[in-house]
């Protein structure tokens, strides 16, 4: 099975079906903030549980974004014609999780992983604009090389700093204590 068959098969559930996966976050976000006092978001086993609740949203996200990037510039489909809440639903749901975690004072920064996926993030983003343009401007190469060779060399320090935020940056002392 391909990722655009995979797409094909969720994209065809029901509107319904859709727009509830996309609702379970943000809804166990509230639920969660519930348990516990507005400021101990960050204490044990709270953190846990909205750091597993970040990577179940930013990955999708992410991946939403990255779609999005592939069809309009290296397909050149046209978004109208997508999905709605297929194709923007989890980016919808990464904000809106995020921002109900910021409400109940959940330092975000502080949670566990969250560097290492900023790192992701930062990766993948810079990877996706660097072969946009690359595939865009592959005639103007050799026209404008030092124009070029100075937005490789700014992509380069991009995806150093995402590879240093990924693997190489120690965690905060904070954040195993129970």
């Amino acid at each position: 099975m391909t990722i655009r068959q995979l797409m094909f098969q969720a994209e065809s559930l029901p509107l319904w079906t859709q727009l509830a996966a996309l609702a379970i976050p943000p809804v166990f976000t509230l639920f969660c903030s519930l348990f516990h006092e507005h400021e101990d978001g960050n204490q044990w086993p709270w953190k846990y549980v909205y750091s597993l609740i970040i990577f179940a949203v930013f990955i999708p996200g992410v991946f939403s974004i990255v779609v999005i990037g592939y069809s309009a510039f290296m397909v050149q489909e046209n978004l109208l014609d997508a999905n709605i809440a297929f194709v923007f639903g989890p980016i919808v749901s990464m904000m809106l999780t995020i921002q109900i975690m910021k409400w109940n004072s959940v330092s975000i920064n502080r949670l566990p992983g969250f560097s290492r996926l900023v790192g992701l993030v930062l990766l993948i983003g810079s990877a996706s604009v660097g072969s946009i343009i690359i595939f865009k401007a592959r005639i103007l190469i050799f026209a404008s090389m030092g124009d070029m060779f100075q937005l490789m060399l700014l992509l380069l320090v991009i995806m150093y700093v995402g590879y240093y935020y990924l693997f190489c940056r120690e965690d905060p002392e904070d954040e195993y204590d129970l």
